[in-house]
């Protein structure tokens, strides 16, 4: 099968999914950076003073850099966990929505590039905004109010804390317009009545009903029986239900090439199948029982 056939319907869904993760992880970002740059400017006099003591630049970037790697590899352990937890349990109730596709797991290789993008964000975000308001040791002893080293801590925190909100407002207004278009989805008429209505599948044994008027007996029986069931009001047989899904064919236009073959989706289904879906018949009429293979 093409990938089209499998995900097409899904792709917008994933599409926003992914849109929506990706926001989420440059919020993230930005409050990583501006959480960087406040322990930056709480800790700059400190480090001021080490350096006067004796203390390389070096040393203390490295301390820095250690200190960085261990939280952004702990943080990005317990995301990974998390997410594999969430994997299990959406894996669980694929079938309801990607019946066709291979069970959802999540493997090795993703996972350790989920650890190396979560350490290496954590890294950016971290070293970059210390680099960008890091001082000479003497300007962070005699620094006043006011001074060119608070200037910067402003001028960064201002452009982060900006950059949130605006990330922010972009992902607000996405979840909301998610919300609107899933209340209008649900209220929307799907050609049928659903209340009250049981669907259940079945596969015929083929050593047994081999042939087609076997299978049709058996169709005509099995319906019979269960109209027979107390408080069932009707029932009806078909191959493949309204938005579920049914069965492909082949399809050519005349006046086509030959290789421009399309696809088209279709329902087998028995007689009276519209009247008992409660379905809204627009043209036509509904299958009799009279329509048989010899019939008019």
């Amino acid at each position: 099968l093409r990938r089209e056939e499998l995900a097409g319907t899904a792709r917008p869904a994933v599409l926003g999914a992914g849109a929506a993760a990706l926001l989420l992880l440059l919020i993230v970002t930005a409050n990583i950076a501006g959480l960087s740059t406040a322990h930056a400017a709480a800790t700059r006099h400190q480090a001021a003073i080490r350096s006067a003591l004796g203390a390389t630049r070096a040393r203390l970037f490295t301390e820095q850099l250690v200190e960085t790697v261990v939280l952004t590899l702990l943080g990005s352990t317990l995301g990974v966990g998390i997410a594999y937890l969430l994997t299990g349990l959406i894996a669980r109730d694929q079938q309801q929505f990607l019946g066709r596709l291979a069970t959802i797991e999540l493997d090795v290789v993703t996972m350790a590039a989920a650890l190396a993008t979560g350490v290496i964000i954590g890294l950016v975000a971290s070293v970059l905004p210390r680099r960008i308001v890091g001082t000479q040791p003497s300007d962070a002893l005699r620094v006043s109010r006011g001074g060119s080293v608070d200037r910067r801590l402003t001028r960064t925190r201002t452009m982060l804390v900006t950059a949130q909100v605006a990330l922010a407002l972009v992902l607000l207004v996405g979840a909301g317009l998610l919300i609107r278009t899933v209340r209008h989805l649900t209220a929307m008429p799907v050609g049928f009545q659903p209340d009250n209505l049981v669907i259940t599948s079945m596969l015929v044994p083929v050593p047994k009903y081999r042939t087609p008027e076997s299978q049709i007996q058996f169709e005509r029986d099995l319906v019979e029986r269960v109209s027979q069931i107390h408080g069932v009001r009707a029932a009806v047989a078909s191959v493949g239900v309204p938005i579920i899904g049914g069965m492909m064919a082949g399809l050519a236009i005349k006046g086509e090439a030959e290789g421009a073959r399309r696809e088209i989706a279709y329902f087998s289904v028995a007689p009276d199948f519209m009247s008992k879906m409660g379905a809204t018949l627009v043209a036509g009429r509904d299958l009799q029982p009279s329509d048989l293979r010899n019939g008019p």
